[in-house]
């Protein structure tokens, strides 16, 4: 194993190098974080959730640094926002046949 402060090699069972006494690590690099992928990142969850609803509630879920309760928060907002759409819709389309009943009254 080479030193990783002076880049002197180190022999079998040395617990410091000889040189810089700088104490051998019993572990290994640091790990690498590797950056996210483009669909998780906050602008593409944000409009996949505008545009597609609950369809997009999978990539939420599969967000590998979000904690379990903003994906928990996320998800009941949606699913609420969801069926308030619902119910509007479908208030407007009763709203759109009681105004077209009238118009064919008129006519």
């Amino acid at each position: 194993m080479i030193c990783p402060r002076c880049n002197q090699e180190l022999g079998e069972g040395v617990t410091e190098c000889q040189v810089c006494q700088q104490a051998r690590s019993s572990q290994g690099p640091p790990p690498v974080v590797l950056p996210l992928p483009w669909y998780f990142e906050s602008s593409m969850l944000w409009f996949a959730i505008l545009s597609a609803g609950p369809l997009a509630l999978p990539l939420i879920w599969w967000h590998p640094r979000m904690s379990w309760f903003l994906k928990l928060v996320i998800t009941i907002l949606t699913v609420v926002f969801t069926w308030l759409a619902v119910l509007a819709i479908i208030w407007m389309c009763g709203a759109i046949m009681d105004q077209w009943r009238q118009i064919r009254y008129m006519l």
